[in-house]
């Protein structure tokens, strides 16, 4: 069953999907036993990109979640609550370390160019991989764009995740532009997928 997180789910599972879902939330937050309780906590708050009424899960017949889609809408965000739910859960030494981290990621960040949904997570527990699980989430929140009248879903997707990046060409999103991490080689295709006439 594919749904919307809610406030009786446990977050810490949520938690721990979002920490897994690449490469960069482990850079983002740091190492896996502080950064779950933080991610936690950021999921139980409203006023943010990680907040569960963000979050899509997919749930097997037993009610273990199996996969999550966190997807919003970046033109209305608030940029305010969201560092204000920052704030509330970061020190202002993290705080700090992890502004100097967004210059890194200064272009990743950036979402000026998205004019629909943008699709910032989407992960699959590793017992659960090669069931079609990312793909049913995917064509939820397809439907879901195209009821609320959504005319594009966005993603990223790291340059070094060419199996990804395939899949995503196949469900009908092209690259639109490439994002380097500052001082790195690594970087994300910036992909979009038009829902109008859908």
């Amino acid at each position: 069953m594919i749904r919307f997180a809610t406030l009786e789910d446990d977050w810490m599972r949520l938690a721990k999907l979002v920490y897994e879902t690449d490469n960069i939330i482990p850079f983002i937050f740091g190492k896996k036993d502080k950064a779950l309780p933080q991610i936690k906590t950021l999921i139980e708050r409203e006023d943010n990109s990680f907040s569960y009424k963000n979050i899509l899960v997919f749930e097997d017949e037993n009610k273990t979640i199996k996969g999550i889609l966190v997807a919003y809408l970046p033109q209305q965000k608030n940029r305010k609550k969201e560092q204000e739910d920052y704030s509330q859960v970061f020190s202002v030494l993290e705080l700090i370390i992890l502004w100097l981290k967004s210059l890194l990621l200064k272009s990743i960040e950036n979402k000026s160019e998205i004019d629909g949904l943008y699709i910032q997570n989407i992960s699959v527990d590793a017992i659960a991989r090669g069931e079609g699980i990312g793909t049913q989430l995917m064509n939820y929140i397809e439907k879901w764009a195209v009821q609320q009248s959504c005319t594009s879903l966005w993603l990223d997707v790291a340059f070094d995740n060419s199996k990804a990046k395939k899949l995503y060409e196949r469900q009908g999103f092209s690259e639109v532009s490439e994002h380097k991490i500052l001082f790195s080689k690594n970087g994300f295709f910036r992909m979009r997928k038009s829902m109008i006439n859908k």
